[in-house]
C-alpha cells in the first residue's frame, strides 16, 4: 500500500476543493485585467508599425500623421490622420464632447414691452395773455394825378401817361389770351443830381367802374421799363394790357418804382 492510498478519503477533497479555489482566482484575476485594460483605454501597439495602429480602440484623438484602420474612436481626429473604416462618434446638438450640457439657443419669449420708452419732444413753452398781438401795417403813399396830366413822384422825378392805343393783343406767354388790349406809355424825368434805378418799375392798369385788374399781354410793342434814368434824362416804357372794347372806361393806371416813392394813380377818360 502507497502512501497515497493511505491519505482518508476526506483529505482529497479538501485537496481538489483548494486548486478549484486557487484556478477561480487566477481567472478573475486575468478577467480583471483585460476589463480595466480596456477601460483605461490601452491599446497594442507594435512599435515596428511605423506609429501606425491596427484593431485598436482609442477613446482620445488620434495623432497626426497616425493611420488606424477598423478603430473605434470617440472625438475628432487631428488633422493628418487618415481613418479606415472607423467609426466616429459625433457629439449630439446640446451637449459637448466630454458630455456636459452645453447652452443651446435661449426659447424664451418676448415681453413684448419695450425696453425703454421713447420719450416725446417737448414743445417750446408759450405764453398766452388771452390778447392777440396786432402788428400794425404801413399804409402804401399815394399820389393822385389826371390821366392826361403829370405826376409827382417826389425829389424831382415826375411821371406821366405819355401815350393810349387800342391795339390787337398778342398772346405769347402762359395763361395769356390775344384780343382787344390798350397800350400804355409811360414817360418817366428824373430832376434829380443821381441816376435813378428803373429794375423795379411796376405800371397796373383797372378799366371799368368797377376797376377791374387788366392781365398784360406779351404785345405788340411791349417795353417795360428796365434801364437807370440819368440825372436830368427821360425815358419811356410801353406796356400791354388786355381791355375789352366795351365797359373799359374810366381807365386807372398805377406806376411805382420803389417802396421810397409813393405810388402815383392816374385815371380818367382818353
Amino acid at each position: 500500500m502507497s502512501h497515497d492510498d493511505q491519505l482518508p478519503e476526506g483529505a482529497s477533497k479538501h485537496t481538489a476543493l483548494w486548486i478549484a479555489l486557487a484556478a477561480a482566482v487566477v481567472v478573475l484575476g486575468l478577467v480583471a485585467f483585460f476589463v480595466i485594460n480596456r477601460s483605461n483605454g490601452g491599446a497594442t501597439a507594435d512599435p515596428s508599425a511605423g506609429g501606425g495602429t491596427s484593431g485598436a480602440t482609442t477613446n482620445g484623438a488620434t495623432k497626426p500623421g497616425a493611420t488606424t484602420s477598423g478603430a473605434t474612436k470617440s472625438g475628432a481626429t487631428k488633422p493628418g490622420a487618415t481613418t479606415s473604416g472607423a467609426t466616429t462618434s459625433r457629439p449630439t446638438p446640446g451637449r459637448s464632447a466630454s458630455g456636459q450640457p452645453t447652452a443651446g439657443p435661449s426659447s424664451a419669449k418676448p415681453s413684448g414691452r419695450p425696453t425703454s420708452e421713447v420719450p416725446s419732444p417737448s414743445l417750446p413753452s408759450s405764453t398766452v395773455t388771452g390778447k392777440p398781438t396786432v402788428v400794425p401795417t404801413q399804409t402804401a403813399k399815394t399820389t393822385k394825378a389826371p390821366l392826361n396830366g403829370k405826376g409827382n413822384v417826389g425829389n424831382g422825378v415826375t411821371v406821366e401817361v405819355s401815350k393810349l392805343e387800342n391795339v390787337r393783343g398778342v398772346a405769347r406767354g402762359p395763361g395769356e389770351i390775344a384780343g382787344p388790349a390798350i397800350r400804355v406809355t409811360i414817360t418817366v424825368t428824373n430832376g434829380t443830381r443821381d441816376p435813378i434805378p428803373m429794375d423795379l418799375a411796376l405800371v397796373n392798369l383797372y378799366y371799368g367802374k368797377n376797376k377791374t385788374p387788366a392781365p398784360t399781354l406779351s404785345g405788340p410793342g411791349a417795353a417795360p421799363l428796365s434801364k437807370p434814368i440819368p440825372s436830368d434824362g427821360s425815358a419811356a416804357g410801353r406796356y400791354v394790357f388786355s381791355v375789352p372794347a366795351k365797359g373799359r372806361y374810366p381807365l386807372t393806371v398805377e406806376f411805382s418804382y420803389t417802396t421810397d416813392a409813393p405810388t402815383v394813380i392816374f385815371s380818367g377818360t382818353p
